[in-house]
């Protein structure tokens, strides 16, 4: 939203945090299916595999939690935060 918003579109920084943000979610939203599909596996395994699925939910969840928080906590105070795999994306995106 904030890339389409007039006074901010056309800044770099809110741009390079749009388009990562929006990488970010798609690499969650694709963990996500992935992980549904380990844990429908997981589950024919009785007790073991509700407990292995259960914790990988969790530490996805808890992990785009934490990094999404520090990310947007870097970005508040001015700086380029950096999330390794999309960085690479967006930096080819700017031509950088």
């Amino acid at each position: 939203i904030a890339v389409l918003i007039d006074p901010y579109k056309d800044e770099k920084f809110v741009k390079f945090h749009a388009i990562q943000a929006l990488g970010f979610a798609v690499g969650v939203v694709v963990l996500w299916i992935a992980f549904t599909i380990v844990s429908i596996i997981l589950t024919l395994i009785p007790y073991v595999g509700a407990i292995i699925s259960s914790l990988l939910w969790f530490v996805l969840s808890i992990g785009a939690l934490v990094v999404a928080i520090v990310w947007a906590i870097k970005a508040y105070n001015g700086e380029y935060a950096e999330l390794p795999f999309v960085y690479g994306i967006v930096k080819s995106y700017f031509g950088e």
